[in-house]
């Protein structure tokens, strides 16, 4: 890679070079070779998410009397994981407003308020950009529960579930190129280590009647916040490399497992310094799921795994 950049400028070189610097947890550099991504990939990670093509872009330069606007990038999980450090930037004394999807909005509103209109004294950040800014300055990731569920909302979802032992699951992600982290259904069920008994709740909203076919409640999901509700009221959450796992994480559920390929994401390398309370079950061949779930806890009886519920 080093020899690809020596010999000139190669988005592509910047790009691989990102991801291992970010897999060896060296993550001052990974952050400023990670910018490649705007010109590799400028569909999915900038899609029409630029407020105003004149608001300036932040880059760490001091925001007193200014509002900085994060602004969602990539994927749902992405900006979950992102969200930990709106506190980090009020703690500065940055007053921060958001630009989320609508099904992000209520989930995150509980850390801060939506942009609303936008004023001359606005500045913007995408989320991915504020790791390469507030990385400059400490290589400290903030750890610990950062999201809540909505007491309503959990009451409500309390009343709406069965009442007996739960387990939620997500085996798909949303996005194809992500084809290599997705379990089929069948086998997930099968290799889940949970007594008949138990009740098997979906954590995602594709593939759902299909779902249904293998007896696995589909809850109607408004948006993030209530998947949140859901996830809190679950003694045992299973999922692979995919939003809910992050929103699992960012809650502190203490009993959330994920199931992932044997070539991690760098997110999951050196310790798991993103989410250190989820407990990750990789694959000990590639391809080899039922590898990934001989790592889960045999929840059987009164002995079983207890979440928040």
């Amino acid at each position: 890679m080093d020899q690809a950049l020596a010999a000139g400028e190669s988005p592509n070189a910047h790009w691989n070079r990102a991801l291992t610097l970010l897999a060896l947890g060296r993550y001052r550099e990974g952050w400023e070779e990670y910018q490649a991504r705007s010109v590799l990939f400028p569909n999915q990670w900038k899609p029409g998410l630029r407020l105003r093509q004149d608001l300036p872009l932040w880059d760490g330069e001091d925001l007193r009397a200014k509002r900085l606007v994060l602004i969602h990038e990539a994927g749902f999980g992405d900006a979950i994981m992102m969200l930990r450090y709106v506190p980090v930037l009020q703690h500065m004394g940055i007053d921060v407003a958001l630009a989320m999807p609508p099904e992000l909005e209520r989930l995150a509103a509980q850390l801060a308020p939506m942009v609303g209109n936008i004023g001359e004294l606005d500045v913007q950040c995408q989320v991915f950009d504020l790791m390469r800014i507030l990385h400059q300055r400490t290589d400290d990731i903030p750890i610990g529960a950062y999201l809540k569920p909505d007491p309503q909302l959990r009451e409500h979802w309390r009343n709406v579930l069965p009442c007996g032992r739960r387990v939620g699951i997500a085996w798909s992600s949303t996005r194809d190129l992500n084809h290599w982290r997705s379990v089929p259904l069948g086998e997930m069920l099968a290799l889940l280590p949970v007594p008949p008994d138990w009740d098997i709740i979906a954590l995602q909203t594709l593939g759902l009647e299909h779902a249904r076919e293998l007896g696995v409640i589909t809850p109607a999901y408004e948006d993030f916040a209530d998947m949140a509700a859901v996830i809190s009221l679950m003694d045992l959450v299973v999922s692979i490399d995919s939003a809910p796992l992050h929103l699992a994480g960012a809650l502190g559920h203490p009993n959330a497992y994920g199931v992932m390929p044997k070539t991690m994401c760098w997110r999951w390398l050196n310790g798991n310094p993103w989410h250190p309370v989820l407990k990750l079950c990789p694959q000990m061949v590639e391809g080899d799921w039922p590898s990934a779930f001989r790592q889960l806890p045999q929840c059987n009886g009164d002995d079983a795994a207890t979440g928040t519920a």
